[in-house]
């Protein structure tokens, strides 16, 4: 059985998240993997889940399966438009 360790993450917010959340930067206390703090940020704020977000760890766009580390910071990503 996996033990997940729960981490402190940095996390900036941009646009319509940053409404949805009600701020643009926190400290979020999550699981270790980004799936894991994908579903409890839904969780915790349910209006996300019906919108198209990316997430960027370290500026980086990152991948479902990705590990956490506390030192980590993490953005949301609203959906882009434009040409």
């Amino acid at each position: 059985m996996t033990t997940q360790t729960h981490i402190n993450i940095h996390v900036l917010a941009f646009g319509q998240i940053a409404d949805i959340i009600g701020q643009s930067t926190f400290t979020y206390s999550t699981p270790n993997t980004l799936l894991a703090l994908q579903t409890k940020i839904e969780n915790d704020y349910p209006l996300l889940s019906k919108i198209a977000y990316r997430i960027a760890i370290n500026k980086k766009i990152a991948l479902e399966n990705t590990e956490l580390h506390e030192a980590d910071e993490l953005a949301l990503l609203p959906p882009f438009s434009g040409g």
